[in-house]
């Protein structure tokens, strides 16, 4: 396969770490600005924030709003140093941040065809020296879509993972036809795992406590407690009871409850407006809801958990001039890979 042969003869690491929560948006956002979410805003795909009133979502359009990102994402570091950008979707590029779009982007449609993105690559690439972009983002959203609905372990993974495959092989040689595969640096990475998912494995508060009227459980493996009553009570609710009602009510209870100043700083997600103070750390392979209805993964996979947890570990292939061949580097957080593409 072409990712095994790439990984051979470039830079690869065993795996990389991704942010917490390991969930889709603040990943790619992470890996583009060098931040923490709590840091650029992204907190999750889905959120409220205070100060403005406001819900973002990723279907509504609310998410091309650029209110909800901060930071510099590559592609505005780069035009600032007079290089042209050119995005074949990433989170956050059909987005006007700071004023800007790419040089060259699309807006977000799962239904154009993979050979169609890499197409529309190639006519970037086939443009007048003066014109090209210097640097591109391609997003493939395989093996992903195949995880949630079909599980990690299934053979629709294995089949997601081989059309990706076989795509690679036709961006390398894209780049031969074109003589560029001695001069273009190539990054090929995840954004996260995947974890098999189970009802057996989902926690529910309403068993915990009886009193549920008057906050939300933002369901899930990295779940958050919300208020009902916003903006009004989002700070004057009492988390701190909550959370104590919820804690230590069996011997082998897969959720600790938190208030977010107490979770691990490792996981850098307490110092955002936009992170609801009352937070559901989940054991491995477990989610929370407020009920059985809420759940929203019985079958198929799941991501979001803990960011140490193996299953949610990402890949990382870096190959071109700019990086050693044959070699294997330690694991590093996805964070760094914004100073790596500014380095190259």
């Amino acid at each position: 396969p072409v990712l095994n042969k790439l990984r051979s003869a470039g830079t690869t690491a065993p795996y990389i770490r991704p942010v917490y929560p390991t969930k889709t948006f603040p990943n790619h956002y992470s890996i583009v600005t060098g931040l923490y979410p709590e840091s650029h805003g992204i907190i999750d795909n889905k959120m409220y924030d205070v100060t403005q009133n406001a819900f973002f979502s990723l279907k509504t359009n609310e998410k091309f709003n650029p209110r909800w990102y901060h930071g510099e994402p590559v592609w505005l570091t780069a035009m600032r140093q007079k290089l042209r950008t050119a995005t074949f979707f990433w989170p956050g590029s059909d987005v006007p941040i700071n004023g800007t779009f790419p040089d060259f982007y699309k807006q977000y449609d799962s239904q154009i065809p993979f050979e169609q993105r890499l197409a529309t690559l190639f006519g970037w690439l086939s443009l007048p020296k003066e014109q090209r972009a210097d640097f591109y983002t391609l997003y493939l959203d395989e093996p992903d879509t195949a995880g949630h609905k079909y599980g990690p372990e299934s053979q629709q993974v294995i089949s997601a993972l081989e059309k990706v495959d076989k795509l690679l092989g036709m961006l390398m040689n894209g780049l031969k036809e074109r003589r560029l595969h001695r001069c273009a640096n190539v990054i090929i990475m995840s954004d996260h795992g995947m974890e098999e998912a189970s009802c057996d494995r989902a926690t529910f508060v309403t068993n915990y406590q009886q009193h549920t009227s008057d906050f939300i459980i933002i369901q899930g493996p990295a779940a958050r407690i919300r208020p009902k009553r916003l903006p009004d009570d989002y700070f004057s609710f009492d988390y701190e009871g909550l959370v104590k009602n919820l804690s230590c009510r069996t011997p082998e209870q897969p959720m600790r409850p938190y208030l977010k100043e107490n979770l691990p700083k490792r996981m850098h997600f307490a110092n955002n407006q936009r992170i609801e103070r009352g937070h559901l750390y989940m054991k491995s392979g477990w989610q929370a809801a407020l009920n059985q209805q809420e759940v929203k993964y019985c079958t198929g996979g799941f991501h979001g958990s803990d960011n140490v947890f193996d299953n949610m570990q990402a890949i990382f292939i870096g190959y071109g001039p700019a990086f050693k061949t044959n070699t294997v580097v330690a694991p590093f957080e996805n964070i760094e890979i914004y100073n790596l593409m500014c380095v190259l």
